[in-house]
């Protein structure tokens, strides 16, 4: 902490910092202005592709996010400071923000959009082409699943098909939108890779998956906000004119096969069982 304070110190030309821990490794520098300060470790991949993904891309984009204002190498990690946003996410509050959020999602997806190459959030592989990602995330997802569900994955592979090459967030879930005293903002960029602009869309159901007495997590943009999130969305990164709720249908699904993956391989076979019966489910719809 006082080597951190140390060099945080060369930020605002003062010595006696204030530095509030908020998690791990992340503080609020309280000087005015405030600051978001986090000391990313060499070896942390996602930190340290936030920090090239701040600095390569979204240098360029339009799209509202908090700026990275000053950065210091030090031995073994990197000090990174970003405009303090005060405010709160859209977990629990503010969702009608989510529509003007995929708004800026769908332009910022437009205005990056390449022919590759990209990368498979499921394989963590590099690819050529779309199809080339879908098929080999395709063989990867379905080889445990029954015929009726290996059907419904040729299907929602055409429909994503769609999609197209671009930067994606990674990990676009309400907690991740900030609704600070400037504006929307989104944060959290780790996950930031060239990939299919669809996958950006995982959190979104159109459909009810879950019996509704189980509650629902805040990380899931269920049908009542999905059936104004999609148009805007659809209509900003240029698929104006293709059948959302089946495009949608096939994310759903493709986010499930891959939930599934990762249940099977951490061991969880109670979630397990739920995901095989949401696929099913979905499958009868895909058919």
């Amino acid at each position: 902490m006082a080597a951190l304070r140390a060099h945080v110190a060369e930020l605002t030309q003062v010595t006696d910092q204030s530095l509030e821990p908020i998690q791990e490794n992340a503080y609020r520098l309280a000087t005015q202005p405030a600051y978001f300060v986090k000391l990313i470790a060499d070896e942390d991949r996602l930190g340290q592709n936030e920090l090239r993904v701040h600095q390569d891309i979204l240098k360029k984009a339009q799209i509202p996010r908090p700026e990275l204002v000053y950065q210091m190498k030090i031995p073994g990690a990197t000090i990174a400071c970003w405009d303090w946003l005060e405010g709160t996410d859209l977990r629990y509050q503010g969702r009608d923000w989510l529509v003007q959020a995929f708004e800026h999602l769908g332009r910022f997806h437009a205005q990056q959009r390449h022919e590759g190459p990209l990368e498979s959030p499921v394989t963590q592989r590099r690819y050529d082409t779309v199809e080339d990602l879908l098929e080999v995330d395709l063989a990867t997802l379905v080889r445990q699943h029954p015929e009726t569900v290996r059907k419904a994955a040729l299907k929602a592979r055409g429909l994503l098909g769609m999609g197209y090459a671009t930067f994606i967030h990674g990990d676009m879930h309400p907690g991740n939108l900030r609704l600070a005293r400037e504006g929307l903002k989104f944060v959290d960029w780790g996950y930031c890779i060239p990939s299919l602009n669809l996958f950006d869309l995982g959190y979104i159901e159109t459909v009810e998956l879950d019996d509704p007495g189980e509650g629902t997590p805040w990380w899931t943009i269920l049908p009542g906000e999905a059936c104004l999130v999609l148009p805007a969305y659809f209509a900003a990164c240029g698929m104006g004119g293709v059948d959302y709720d089946q495009v949608q249908l096939a994310v759903m699904f493709w986010s499930k096969l891959w939930a599934y993956e990762n249940c099977v391989k951490f061991g969880n076979s109670a979630d397990a069982v739920k995901v095989a019966n949401q696929l099913m489910k979905m499958a009868s719809l895909l058919s």
